[in-house]
């Protein structure tokens, strides 16, 4: 089993825009905000899937081959849609 990671919590928006520029407009800042946030899910999603693809219990939930083809599958569809919704 892999050594747990700990990743600090989301940010919140507020918190988040503090680390941008100043002259940095609204419509940028939510843009950039929206792809933190899915960076930040899909770096969470894969630290559980490694920490936990090798138990039993998550075997046994879901196929290897299956959870391997899931999590590819959710960390691309999610920046597809997104990329057309721009």
């Amino acid at each position: 089993m892999s050594p747990p990671t700990h990743q600090p919590p989301m940010k919140s928006f507020k918190q988040f825009i503090t680390s941008l520029d100043d002259d940095v407009d609204d419509d940028d800042a939510i843009n950039k905000y929206q792809e933190y946030k899915l960076e930040f899910k899909k770096t969470q999603i894969s630290e559980y899937f490694m920490q936990h693809k090798d138990e039993e219990w998550f075997v046994e939930w879901i196929p290897l081959e299956l959870s391997e083809a899931l999590i590819i599958l959710h960390l691309q569809v999610p920046t597809e849609v997104s990329s057309r919704c721009v």
